[in-house]
C-alpha cells in the first residue's frame, strides 16, 4: 500500500514538473517574440486579462447581439493581445468589417472559430441576453 502511495506521489511531482517546465518554455517563446519585434513586452496572460478592455457589444439584425469580451478569451485560451491585434484584428473602433461571410471564409473571428480550434454554433456567440 505504501508503495503505491509513493509511485502516486511520484507520477503527481513528475507531473507538476512537466507542467511548470511547459510554463516555462511558453514563457521564454513569448519573451523570444518580443525581443525580436523590439516593442514593448507582451504581456503574461494573467496581466492581459486584468488590464483588457471591457466586453463590448456588436447588435444584429434579426438575431441576438454578439458579446465579445477580451478577459474571456484570454483567460480561458491563454492568448495574449499580440495573438490577434494586428495580425487578425486591428485595434481601431469599427476598423473590422466582421460578417458572417467573412467569418465562414476564415477571416476575423472565423480564423479560430472554425468548429476545430473553437465552436462554430450560431449560440457560442449570439446570446440573448
Amino acid at each position: 500500500m505504501k508503495k503505491n502511495i509513493a509511485l502516486i506521489l511520484l507520477a503527481i511531482i513528475v507531473l507538476q514538473g512537466l507542467i511548470l517546465a511547459e510554463t516555462a518554455k511558453k514563457a521564454a517563446s513569448v519573451k523570444k517574440e518580443t525581443s525580436v519585434k523590439k516593442a514593448a513586452p507582451a504581456p503574461t496572460m494573467k496581466a492581459a486579462a486584468t488590464t483588457s478592455p471591457a466586453a463590448f457589444a456588436f447588435p444584429r439584425k434579426n438575431m441576438p447581439a454578439v458579446t465579445f469580451d477580451h478577459s474571456k478569451h484570454l483567460k480561458q485560451t491563454g492568448m495574449i493581445c499580440d495573438t490577434c491585434h494586428p495580425k487578425i484584428f486591428t485595434q481601431k473602433r469599427g476598423g473590422n468589417p466582421i460578417t458572417m461571410p467573412a467569418i465562414n471564409s476564415g477571416k476575423y473571428c472565423g480564423v479560430c472559430h472554425n468548429g476545430e480550434k473553437a465552436p462554430k454554433t450560431c449560440n457560442a456567440c449570439h446570446k440573448k441576453a
